[in-house]
């Protein structure tokens, strides 16, 4: 079997090669072959453009799927720990600089023993053996509520997906975002009354019971009559479950 390759720069920069595979019988290539073959690149031309632009449309897709919700704090990374791309969520914190940030595009925290388990992180999600998807945090400054990292890997035969080579996605707690509620349409489906979706409101941000109770006017009988119909409507029976339930919901 003889190989033969005929290659050429295209415009653009681009450079596509042919290989012809030729029985001995049939010996090299001639010129009018090799001429047959020149007279395809123009379309081999158009062809590539195509597919890079098909691939272009297809990664701002799955990026802008992945980062339609605005107040979700995300951030593609590579296998060094770039920042590839962020939400405004989190470009946000990133300029807050009260201890996470970014330093020549890497990501950077200002504790040490923080940076030193963002890297670890980063590197078992970029494994090419075994990659892991890891929790760490990083503390701030002067504030007592760390930043919440999750870090996982973007698997390799799904990579064509992400932009510009990213290894893996970050996702960002933000303990100083206000907290949020749950959505109208949310409570709209479970068919919550205006207190009820009230006390869910609360519960969500933190308050307990009693501090509900007290901030809607209410006496803790009352707040605890709604509790119970909250759990009739998302049957659960505990509190932790209930607000387990709504915080993936919501």
């Amino acid at each position: 079997m003889e190989l033969d390759t005929i290659s050429v720069v295209l415009p653009d920069g681009l450079e596509a090669g042919v290989s012809m595979h030729r029985t001995a019988s049939q010996g090299v290539a001639t010129s009018d072959v090799r001429k047959q073959i020149h007279a395809l690149f123009p379309h081999f031309a158009r062809a590539l453009r195509l597919g890079f632009r098909h691939a272009e449309g297809v990664q701002q897709s799955w990026w802008d799927g992945l980062a339609a919700d605005p107040t979700k704090a995300i951030a593609l990374l590579d296998e060094n720990g770039r920042i590839l791309r962020s939400t405004e969520a989190a470009e946000q914190i990133f300029r807050r600089e009260d201890g996470l940030g970014v330093r020549t595009d890497i990501l950077a925290c200002d504790d040490p023993l923080s940076e030193q388990h963002i890297t670890a992180a980063i590197a078992r999600a970029c494994d090419r053996i075994s990659p892991r998807a890891s929790g760490v945090r990083a503390r701030r400054k002067n504030a007592p509520r760390p930043y919440s990292l999750s870090i996982y890997p973007l698997v390799q035969r799904h990579r064509f997906l992400a932009p510009h080579g990213a290894a893996a996605l970050l996702t960002i707690d933000d303990p100083a975002a206000p907290p949020r509620g749950l959505r109208a349409h949310c409570k709209e489906m479970l068919a919550l009354t205006h207190r009820e979706g009230e006390v869910a409101d609360h519960l969500l941000a933190g308050h307990s019971l009693e501090s509900t109770a007290a901030s809607l006017h209410m006496s803790t009988n009352t707040a605890r009559s709604h509790l119970k119909s909250l759990f009739h409507k998302t049957q659960t029976s505990r509190q932790t479950e209930l607000l387990s339930f709504l915080s993936r919901l919501g």
